[in-house]
């Protein structure tokens, strides 16, 4: 049971963001601003690379998925499948980038989960089989291979940060 209780505080610790364990960002990494207001600002995207892929989302949520071409006051341009499109600042909902930093991150979450139901189905499996003079090793087992199928999944999924978000609206009722 103490394994147990040690395995989940570790992987919050390792969830937790780095300036929460006193640590510091590897050089190099994009910074992103973590308020909403911070997102709001067209200037982030000028911290974008030539070529690094981008998920661009309109206002009518329409999304194009490309590699960033550059930015200017006007409009943010990328690639999509050979194609150039200009999208118009005004337009603009959202624009995300992948992280590598999501990986990890989701990694250990599918860790977390798979483990926990790997224990739960070979708790399960005793449970309907009237127990087992080798229960440790059937609970271990289960509890195993889930945890080893979700960190598989969980890795396959990368994660993804939002460079700008565009400021809200204020809608004006009728009086």
């Amino acid at each position: 049971m103490k394994g147990v209780v040690l395995f989940f505080v570790l992987s919050i610790l390792a969830l937790a963001p780095p300036g929460a364990r006193g640590g510091e960002r590897p050089s190099g990494t994009l910074e992103l601003p973590a308020d909403a207001a911070g997102q709001a600002r067209w200037g982030n995207l000028k911290s974008l690379r030539k070529g690094q892929q981008v998920d661009v989302v309109q206002m009518d949520l329409k999304s194009f998925r490309g590699d960033f071409l550059d930015v200017s006051d006007e409009a943010i341009r990328i690639r999509v499948k050979k194609v150039k499109r200009a999208v118009a600042r005004d337009q603009v909902f959202r624009v995300s980038v992948r992280t590598a930093a999501g990986r990890g991150r989701n990694a250990l979450i599918g860790v977390a989960v798979g483990a926990g139901l790997g224990a739960a189905a070979g708790v399960g499996v005793l449970y309907g089989t009237g127990g087992s003079d080798f229960a440790g090793a059937i609970v271990g087992a289960t509890t195993g291979i889930g945890a080893a199928t979700g960190v598989g999944l969980g890795a396959a999924f990368p994660g993804y940060s939002t460079v700008y978000r565009a400021p809200r609206q204020k809608h004006r009722q009728k009086p």
